[in-house]
This record gives structure tokens, C-alpha cells and sequence, in this order.
């Protein structure tokens, strides 16, 4: 059996606790929109951890992602992104999160285009390896989300540019539904072997709408036949990124119905 997170807005966190997601069976991945809604030693973050060892989690840590970009051209922009992603690293390592899900930041490319057509990939690179080294030394994972991406080909020369073992990828299986004409297959054949998390949820492919599994127009058989072709060392953590915790019961449901779910 995978390793199965819930996504959760700092809101919610602050809302309702993390009792319901042991309740789940589950661990949380902790989404903060910005380095404010979490101060250092406050009492928020420090409940937080506390409500973290209480129930032996396994955290993730989705980092801040709104109006940033690592390979922006403005100086502005690329060193609030890393100062906001040395931030989230610190806080993994606070909560005790082995995993942080990055939004490189690029925008939708042109078609047959990547990274290095268009000068992004030159202009993070500085970014790039500050955060990998910075990262490894707190022995964490940074696993870069497809957002935009028509294809694999832009995540994969990151991960090729950073000379550091603990890059890989987050694949979102909703962002696929919406941008990328390739085969969920050959998402996943390219990615093999550096997926450290998958973020699932359904759509029509109008929208990024975070609905149940099986609400949309998502095909998993590809995910669910990669899944049980993992040996449980090799599983991926499955991370549900649904809009509301009824959603999340309804995916919980019927992700348990997968075959890799049954044995």
C-alpha cells in the first residue's frame, strides 16, 4: 500500500486540527501560501509539530508558489522565491516533512519548446542549486510539479541541471487532464524512477476543479498500473489534493478500490 497524503491549506489546519486525518489513515501535506502564515516559534507552528509527533505522521510540504518563479528575468521576483523556498525548507525540517512539492514557476511554453529554448533554465540555475544544496543538507527531497507542461521534457532538465540526488518530480494528475496531449504512459515511463509523489485528483479537462476520483474525465489506469508494478520501497507517496475533506472521502473510497489497494 502507498504511502497516502491530504493536502491541506493552513486555514483548514487552524480550523479543524489533524485529528480527522488520522482518522483517515492518512498524513497530512501542509500547503502555506506564503512564509507569514507561519511564524517561527509561534504558537500556530509549534501546535503544529506537536500535533505532528502526537500522531506519528509522515508529513509532505506543498511550498508557496503564488507570484514566484525561479528562472524569473526580474531580480525581485527570483530572490523572493528563494527566500520563500529556504523558508519552506526550514519549515519541512521543523514538521518533520521528508518531501517539498515545488512549482518551478515557468509559464506555458511554446509547442515543441522547454526551459532552454526560452532562457528560464539559465536564469534559475543560481536558484536551482542554492535550493538543492540547501535542501540535501537537511536531508530532503524537492520533487517539481508539472504545471503548464505539455510534456516531461522541462522537468527532466531540471532535475539533468542539478548536480544533487534529491531532485525528482510531483505528478499532478490534474494538470495532465488539462495541458498535456501525451499519454498519462508516457508521462510516467519519462518520470520513472524520480516520482517522489504523485498529487491526484479528477477534472473535466475544462478546469483545474480538484474533484473525487471518478467525478471527472481522468483515466488512472496508467497510474494504478505503475503503482502495482512498484515494489512498496519503490511507492511513490499519493497525495490527494481535493477541495474539501467530503471530496477526500469520496477519493479515499474509491482508491481503495484499486487492485494495488487489495493485496
Amino acid at each position: 500500500m502507498p504511502r497516502i497524503n491530504i493536502n491541506l491549506s493552513h486555514q483548514i489546519v487552524k480550523k479543524f486540527g489533524l485529528a480527522e486525518v488520522d482518522d483517515f489513515g492518512t498524513s497530512p501535506e501542509f500547503y502555506f501560501a506564503s512564509s507569514v502564515n507561519l511564524p517561527k516559534n509561534s504558537a500556530f507552528a509549534n501546535s503544529m509539530k506537536s500535533e505532528v509527533e502526537k500522531y506519528s505522521f509522515r508529513p509532505t510540504l506543498h511550498a508557496p508558489f503564488m507570484h514566484l518563479n525561479l528562472g524569473s528575468e526580474s531580480k525581485e521576483i527570483a530572490e523572493t522565491t528563494r527566500k520563500e523556498l529556504q523558508w519552506a525548507i526550514d519549515t519541512a525540517a521543523f514538521l518533520r516533512a521528508d518531501i517539498i512539492v515545488v512549482h518551478p514557476g515557468y509559464t506555458a511554453l511554446p509547442e515543441k519548446k522547454t526551459i532552454e529554448h526560452t532562457g528560464w533554465l539559465d536564469n534559475a540555475l543560481p536558484n536551482l542549486d542554492f535550493i538543492a544544496k540547501y535542501s540535501e543538507d537537511k536531508g530532503i527531497k524537492l520533487a517539481f510539479e508539472n504545471i503548464f507542461d505539455r510534456d516531461p521534457f522541462s522537468l527532466l532538465l531540471i532535475k539533468e541541471a542539478i548536480g544533487t540526488s534529491n531532485i525528482g518530480f510531483c505528478f499532478d494528475t490534474g494538470h495532465y487532464n488539462i495541458f498535456a496531449p501525451l499519454d498519462m504512459q508516457d508521462w510516467l515511463e519519462a518520470l520513472d524512477g524520480h516520482i517522489y509523489e504523485f498529487h491526484v485528483h479528477d477534472n473535466d479537462s475544462t478546469g483545474d476543479q480538484h474533484l473525487p476520483i471518478g467525478e471527472g474525465n481522468i483515466d488512472f489506469t496508467s497510474l494504478q498500473n505503475y503503482l502495482v508494478s512498484k515494489e512498496i520501497s519503490e511507492l511513490p507517496v499519493v497525495t490527494f489534493e481535493n477541495k474539501t475533506l467530503d471530496f477526500v472521502k469520496q477519493s479515499l473510497s474509491r482508491i481503495r478500490e484499486w487492485e494495488f489497494l487489495k493485496t
